[in-house]
């Protein structure tokens, strides 16, 4: 089992009401899964991704990601946690402007302590496996949305995660491009890499090969992988 959320509880604590935007949810994933959290904007789509990216702790319930339990670890252990089991792609994308397309897929490198020669040489090699291998010195500016967005996914793959978490990852893009994003996550997924995205268009949700709706702060089942 790559992940196992049981009972998590999450509430935002205001001055005046609290919000509680995860209720008692479990869910678990097993390795080499493709899945998909559907839901619209304020049900707690994005808490969920960060507890489960160990960028946030709940408030109670327990987390087991590759058969460690993240609650009560530090700040430090979850950075562990996070360098060694998890990628991340963002709609935003968040690549550094003044940073080449090599040089933004190279920093997660940095802060592993690869060598110089080996960042270079990884991270090209997974830049090229995304199609972007003429595009190494080109700056994010001189980039199309799809084409950041693929450097984004290459900066995700060159720690050689467990799991790469999506949050809207065609949100910013056109039909055309997003279609192509897809079938890049298919093509990972079907060399074995697990990919959980969070979304809230239906479309996207249903080419993952199981489907849940985050709703009330719990997750119903839509459709399981066959």
């Amino acid at each position: 089992m790559l992940l196992n959320l049981k009972n998590i509880v999450k509430t935002y604590h205001g001055a005046e009401t609290n919000l509680k935007v995860l209720s008692e949810l479990s869910f678990e994933m097993a390795i080499g899964d493709m899945v998909s959290i559907v839901g619209p904007s304020g049900e707690g789509k994005s808490t969920l991704l960060n507890i489960i990216g160990c960028l946030d702790t709940p408030d109670s319930g327990s987390y087991t990601l590759k058969g460690q339990n993240i609650y009560g670890k530090s700040q430090e252990e979850l950075a562990g946690l996070r360098s060694q089991y998890i990628g991340f792609v963002f709609q935003q994308f968040h690549l550094y402007q003044r940073l080449t397309t090599l040089e933004n897929v190279m920093l997660p490198l940095v802060y592993q302590g690869i060598n110089r020669r080996n960042r270079i040489k990884r991270s090209e090699e997974i830049l090229k496996s995304v199609g972007l291998g003429k595009k190494l010195q080109h700056k994010p500016c001189e980039l199309s949305g799809g084409q950041r967005q693929r450097v984004s996914i290459a900066r995700a793959l060159v720690g050689n995660p467990s799991m790469l978490l999506a949050d809207e990852p065609t949100g910013n893009l056109d039909a055309s491009t997003t279609e192509d994003i897809l079938q890049l996550f298919e093509s990972l997924n079907r060399e074995g890499l697990s990919i959980l995205t969070i979304t809230h268009e239906q479309s996207v949700a249903n080419r993952a090969n199981s489907v849940f709706k985050l709703t009330s702060g719990k997750l119903i089942e839509q459709r399981y992988a066959a």
